[in-house]
């Protein structure tokens, strides 16, 4: 009997442990057939970080360009932030530092970060109280991956004084964090605020700490100022240090065969399109993006400016078909009819401009791609104001 039992249960962990075989492997060819199918942009992107993107970061870093410190490091690397993180979160870059950034056929793009950390003329700050001011909100799209400062979103609006808050990587808690921020303190005629897919999920729960402490202005700026409080100065420098020792690789360097073998085991592939399935047959909103966009109408309300929204899709000519933008747009569009706010849905007009909207070496938009957001932008506040 005894004998039985054991054959038995070896029976059930070899096969357990075979079928968990037979997934990896699966796992691992999924992910080529998925990877086969954006086979040339992924040669374009492969070419471009061996031959570009590391000569240009080796230019720059001897001449003293640093990484640029982003906010969603916070969520993305858990262990660091269980070190710096006690409750109050950074949602900036480090201050008037010179930083490299990205490269998507314009060569690579580097700026000098503002005193407050973001991607802006620092005299901006200095023409708060003086001038008409219009806020940017949002993620790389805003920030103006990978094009001049004279081509991004925000410089089209020079007749105000626009202030850049986005960033690379920024996700809707950070946009909550943001709009609590910075929209008392500036007050702001209107505030853009600018969504992707990579907006569709509920990451960056670790942000909502901020949204819990009392007068967090106090704690996050300089008495009197934009600046970050020596607290955030603190976080930001710890994290460069961090950066520098832990995560900064070479582009176009591959990581060995056991490395690459390893990430298999988890199933990413299989669990990634399971979870796509499950949500396309149950779609909800993720709440971080109601949060964010009750949040701005509310600051808005409370501070007197106009919130507009507006979505940027995927480019078709870089990324392969995302089942779930559809499901995002039509339930953002509705969100933003049922809460009665100012939005765009510019995804049809932009996809009429062809290849010439979006850049050539990357996911982002292109110069001209840039411009026409910034168009409808501008003939949205035009149909405003005619109205007020």
């Amino acid at each position: 009997m005894k004998k039985n039992t054991k054959f038995y249960l070896l029976t059930i962990l070899l096969t357990l442990f075979f079928t968990y075989g037979l997934l990896v492997v699966g796992d691992y060819f999924y992910h080529l057939y998925q990877y086969s199918k954006m086979r040339p942009t992924n040669d374009i992107l492969t070419e471009r970080k061996k031959n570009e993107d590391r000569k240009y970061l080796t230019e720059l870093k001897n001449k003293g360009f640093n990484n640029i410190i982003l906010p969603w490091f916070f969520d993305e690397y858990p262990e660091m932030s269980k070190k710096l993180i006690k409750d109050i979160v950074p949602v900036s870059a480090q201050p008037n530092d010179n930083v490299y950034y990205c490269n998507e056929g314009y060569g690579m793009i580097r700026f000098k970060t503002d005193r407050a950390g973001f991607r802006n003329n620092d005299n901006i700050w200095d023409r708060v109280n003086s001038e008409e001011n219009i806020l940017f909100i949002g993620d790389s799209f805003t920030q103006g991956a990978c094009v001049e400062e004279n081509e991004t979103i925000p410089s089209y609006f020079k007749d105000k004084n626009p202030i850049n808050l986005g960033l690379d990587g920024n996700m809707p808690y950070v946009y909550a964090v943001l709009s609590k921020l910075y929209v008392p303190k500036i007050k702001p005629k209107y505030v853009i605020q600018i969504f992707h897919l990579n907006d569709d999920n509920d990451e960056g729960r670790i942000f909502k700490k901020n949204l819990n402490i009392k007068n967090l202005d106090q704690r996050y700026f300089k008495e009197n100022s934009f600046e970050p409080s020596e607290e955030i100065l603190s976080i930001i420098n710890k994290t460069n240090e961090y950066v520098d020792q832990n995560l900064i690789r070479v582009p176009g360097v591959r990581d060995n065969l056991l490395s690459r073998g390893m990430r298999y085991l988890s199933l990413p592939t299989i669990r990634y399109n399971l979870n796509e399935l499950t949500r396309s047959i149950n779609y909800k909103l993720p709440y971080s993006t109601t949060l964010s966009i009750d949040t701005l109408k509310n600051v808005c309300n409370e501070n007197n400016c106009t919130p507009i929204f507006l979505y940027i899709p995927v480019s078709k000519y870089w990324e392969d078909n995302k089942p779930l933008e559809k499901y995002y747009i039509k339930y953002l569009n509705e969100y933003f009819e049922k809460t009665n706010v100012q939005y765009l849905d510019i995804s049809e007009e932009i996809f009429e401009m062809g290849k010439s909207a979006f850049a050539p070496k990357g996911k982002h938009l292109s110069p001209e791609g840039y411009k026409f957001v910034a168009t409808q932008i501008k003939n949205m506040i035009n149909k405003i104001e005619k109205k007020n």
